[in-house]
């Protein structure tokens, strides 16, 4: 009787609770799904940016002011530093459509798994610069080579430092 009245009260509950408990999880992840539709997931870096949760837009307005305000720093003998400055070598980054094709290759609907995975890109946004005014702005400092390290040294780079007469060394 009553047990037993009180058993079907409670699986009934205790499905109304699961469906909740399911409906709720589905509109989390639909919502979530349209959220990343448009913008990028956790845990993605674009050339050493952070792009989490940001746009497309968002991502290139970084990349472009990022390019505007960036500093090479020349560590010369004697402790001595000069900087190069990214208007000296005509600096800038290039809206190619590559920041669009990463962000379609995250699905929207895939934030799920992206949780657990750290998406990086190195060198995966197109940033140009003129290695003839880099070259010329070292010699100007009066330095008679450079040092690179490997991961930022261009056969263009090192072709256009030799051409002008210019010591390069590549360290790992």
């Amino acid at each position: 009787g009553k047990k037993q009245t009180a058993r079907k009260a409670d699986k009934q509950s205790f499905r109304k609770k699961v469906l909740i408990l399911v409906g709720a999880a589905a509109v989390f992840y639909i919502l979530a799904s349209v959220f990343f539709s448009s913008r990028f997931f956790l845990r993605t870096e674009i050339n050493g940016y952070s792009c989490q949760f940001k746009t497309v837009e968002q991502v290139k307005k970084m990349l472009h002011k990022g390019c505007e305000e960036f500093v090479l720093t020349l560590e010369e003998r004697g402790e001595k530093t000069e900087t190069i400055t990214s208007k000296q070598v005509f600096l800038e980054f290039v809206d190619d459509g590559k920041i669009e094709a990463i962000k379609e290759s995250q699905k929207g609907y895939a934030w799920l798994g992206a949780i657990f995975k750290k998406s990086v890109y190195e060198n995966a946004a197109t940033i140009t610069f003129q290695e003839e005014e880099l070259v010329k702005t070292v010699k100007d400092s009066g330095a008679v080579g450079i040092n690179f390290n490997k991961d930022h040294a261009t056969k263009k780079l090192v072709d256009t430092f030799h051409e002008n007469d210019s010591l390069v060394s590549i360290w790992t």
